[in-house]
């Protein structure tokens, strides 16, 4: 005999009004207010207040408006039912793997409209379940989210503050606060739909770049599938190693210098050689000695110091000093004292040659120009040679984002929004910088620069007068000869010109400075080609 059997389990059959089961669990004489009301939302709105006290949630089954007898004017009905009312749609044979709320409750009460006025009247106050609290209903659960609410959720959302932490602002206020995470949740996906205006993300981005005249953006498509190919343009003087990038850059802006950064480039220097040699001592000393290479200053210089530095690494005798024997040549330790040394010596110089042909092939014959410093000192970089700001701007991006599952035009508004913060940030310390003054800058040379220039490029040009400075002292280091480098690469006088303005009896102007390094910058109007 089944366990299902009818005889044993009568409460259970294919029927879905079986399932239910009797008896009732709570059943309501008669509503607690017979007064009249002015619309069908004063109706629900103590209707639910009174449900909420006892446990259950109402909603509205139909509303709808007719003609009776002898009246020559429409009134309304309006049929409300528990919000569990809902027949059970799936039967036993195909039923859903999910569980339903529904459980066929019979509560039942009309709202009728007379001369304007709305009445109730109780057809059935039986209910065949548990009362639950406030927050097992969704309508109670829709009621507390207020127009205020929802506007905090609108912009902590655009914050990037997460949903969870966004119910446990509420939370603390509340103690009492309904709402459940799944709210939160729904009411973000309402939010965007709004947004989105039944466009798609893509589509919504086009219209408001259209619309947004500070964001400078090329939007261009294929013409047979009229797919979006490019929205934006990259500006990047810096860059790692990335040839699809520096082909684009190179393309799209030709009279355009670009500048590897040199802190990744030694950071994969490093690695290479870290699987190729055994010691880390070794390492070390190839990337001192490659250092000295990549920021030589002079052309000649750079041909001395890296034909020093191949000379160094490709004979075996000059690295003796370096390696260990005993721990390289492990694998010849059954070979004869002789054989032994010259294979010990042959593996170090293997080595050295594939990383010397490594730094030639992989970095110095293609990309010189672009980060050893007697090249890259003939630019304008205001000594920006890495990557590092990029970085940190990805990374405040990503913070910003907060998750990774955002359409363009959630990231789009996402950086839009921590630029004006940001620019927001940059203007308080700016005027914060206006209205404080090192005592280091309250000196004759500088006096018409203090309304000027911020704080930290007054703090650059006085590094150079202090060298000035210090080379009049009696037992000072007179200057080197001026090779021009500073000025060329940073925009800001060096040390020789302000000796020179020093012995005249001149002061130093905003004239003297690019203008990156002014409070008050001249607008972009073109862009390079």
């Amino acid at each position: 005999m089944s366990v299902f059997d009818d005889s044993v389990c009568p409460n259970f059959s294919s029927d879905n009004s079986d399932i239910i089961g009797e008896p009732f669990i709570s059943t309501i004489e008669t509503l607690p207010f017979t007064e009249l009301y002015g619309s069908p939302d004063n109706v629900m709105n103590d209707l639910q207040d009174f449900a909420e006290s006892q446990g259950f949630s109402f909603s509205k089954i139909r509303t709808k408006k007719h003609n009776p007898p002898r009246v020559g004017i429409k009134v309304g009905v309006m049929v409300i039912g528990c919000s569990k009312g809902a027949k059970i749609q799936a039967s036993l044979g195909t039923k859903r793997k999910r569980p339903s709320k529904m459980t066929e409750c019979p509560f039942r009460l009309t709202a009728r409209e007379n001369e304007g006025a709305w009445n109730l009247k109780l057809n059935c106050g039986d209910h065949n379940h548990a009362a639950l609290d406030a927050t097992a209903h969704s309508s109670h659960r829709n009621r507390a989210m207020t127009t205020e609410k929802v506007e905090r959720i609108r912009y902590a959302s655009q914050c990037g503050i997460r949903p969870r932490q966004i119910l446990n602002e509420f939370r603390a206020e509340d103690p009492e606060c309904k709402l459940k995470l799944i709210d939160i949740y729904n009411k973000k996906r309402d939010l965007r739909a709004a947004e989105l205006k039944n466009n798609t993300p893509t589509q919504a981005l086009a219209l408001a770049l259209g619309e947004r005249e500070h964001w400078f953006h090329v939007l261009e498509k294929n013409p047979e599938s009229q797919q979006i190919t490019r929205l934006f343009m990259a500006h990047l003087p810096t860059a790692h190693r990335d040839i699809a990038l520096i082909n684009a850059i190179r393309n799209l802006y030709p009279r355009v210098s670009i500048i590897l950064c040199i802190w990744h480039i030694n950071m994969d220097v490093r690695a290479h050689a870290t699987r190729i040699m055994s010691r880390k001592e070794e390492v070390d000393s190839l990337m001192k000695d490659w250092e000295v290479v990549v920021y030589s200053q002079t052309v000649s210089s750079y041909a001395e110091n890296w034909n020093r530095f191949e000379e160094k690494y490709s004979s075996f005798h000059n690295l003796t000093h370096l390696n260990s024997p005993g721990k390289i040549g492990n694998s010849f330790q059954d070979l004869k004292a002789d054989e032994y040394e010259a294979q010990v010596q042959q593996d170090i110089q293997k080595r050295y040659e594939r990383v010397l042909a490594y730094l030639k092939e992989s970095w110095l014959q293609p990309w010189e120009h672009h980060f050893v410093k007697c090249y890259t000192n003939r630019q304008l970089h205001f000594d920006t040679t890495t990557t590092q700001r990029a970085e940190s701007a990805h990374r405040a991006l990503k913070a910003q984002l907060g998750f990774s599952t955002g359409s363009l035009f959630t990231v789009v508004n996402s950086i839009e929004l921590l630029l004006e913060n940001q620019l927001k940030d940059w203007r308080q310390r700016l005027n914060g910088a206006k209205n404080v003054v090192a005592h280091q800058h309250r000196i004759p040379m500088f006096r018409k620069l203090i309304n000027f220039v911020p704080g930290f490029g007054l703090w650059k040009v006085y590094e150079q007068y202090e060298r000035v400075m210090k080379s009049l002292e009696p037992n000072g280091q007179p200057l080197e000869a001026c090779t021009g480098t500073y000025e060329k690469t940073m925009g800001l006088p060096c040390s020789h010109r302000i000796a020179a303005l020093y012995r005249n009896r001149s002061v130093l102007k905003p004239e003297d400075l690019h203008s990156h390094w002014l409070y008050s910058k001249p607008k972009i109007t073109s862009f390079p080609s």
